[in-house]
């Protein structure tokens, strides 16, 4: 029942009133001091500093790490989803749809997920790029494809008939990162005194994304309390890829 933007949006206008200042710019390397990062070098050439890194980066957090020669990998999936805009309410409850053998979307599966403002999402489509310089690619990484966008209403219909009658509001793709795993990465990075990750969420970053905060806010402000978080945290260390 989330919608990404306007939560995005939120937790930006709700840090700025706490004093936070928002910098956009493209990270391209660190600066550091023996075991701790003095600052983030963004490719116009600023440095920005920091008492605290926290990589966050999604699928671009590998590349972060790769920077720091830590190791955070993560496998890059484009997934596509529709939203939809209905004539009348649909029952609140999710449906599914496994695309049967004998066609390439073999295994795929189509979610029908209806919200209270009358919306429905279609998701959603998983692949994986040839190379990691397609999610580069503006085109590759952000465009949704005709086939997908096909296969997705072709499925959704056969749930929920009345869904042939809806409106096409947007056609969304984007790309997630898991790792190894597909547990979270969460923690301090190895042999960084002040290097934390939060990412390889997959499609959960929005769901988990409060706690995720909490979590990492625990680890950097230190005491009992991230002690206790530290013991829960440790399946999810960034070490355990050493």
């Amino acid at each position: 029942q989330v919608e990404s933007y306007r939560y995005t949006l939120a937790l930006a206008q709700a840090a700025e009133n706490l004093g936070a200042s928002i910098r956009n710019g493209e990270a391209v390397g660190f600066d550091h001091n023996g075991t701790k990062v003095k600052s983030v070098i963004l490719s116009t050439g600023t440095r920005v500093r920091a008492e605290t890194i926290v990589i966050a980066m999604g699928p671009w957090s590998s590349q972060a790490g790769s920077w720091l020669g830590a190791k955070i990998p993560l496998k890059p999936i484009r997934a596509q989803a529709l939203k939809l805009q209905v004539t009348k309410p649909l029952p609140m409850y999710k449906t599914n749809f496994t695309s049967p053998k004998g066609n390439k979307w073999f295994g795929q599966i189509v979610s029908v997920l209806p919200r209270i403002d009358q919306s429905v999402l279609i998701g959603y489509t998983e692949e994986s790029p040839e190379t990691w310089d397609d999610t580069r690619t503006t085109t590759w990484r952000e465009t949704p494809t005709e086939d997908v966008r096909d296969f997705l209403m072709t499925g959704a219909v056969r749930l929920r008939p009345i869904i042939s009658k809806s409106t096409l509001v947007e056609a969304r793709a984007a790309i997630l990162g898991y790792p190894p795993d597909e547990w979270p990465i969460l923690g301090r990075l190895p042999r960084w005194d002040n290097v934390y990750a939060a990412t390889g969420m997959g499609t959960l970053g929005i769901t988990l994304s409060p706690a995720v905060g909490r979590v990492i806010t625990d680890f950097i402000v230190g005491g009992k309390r991230a002690e206790g978080v530290a013991e829960q945290m440790k399946s999810f260390e960034p070490g355990r890829f050493l």
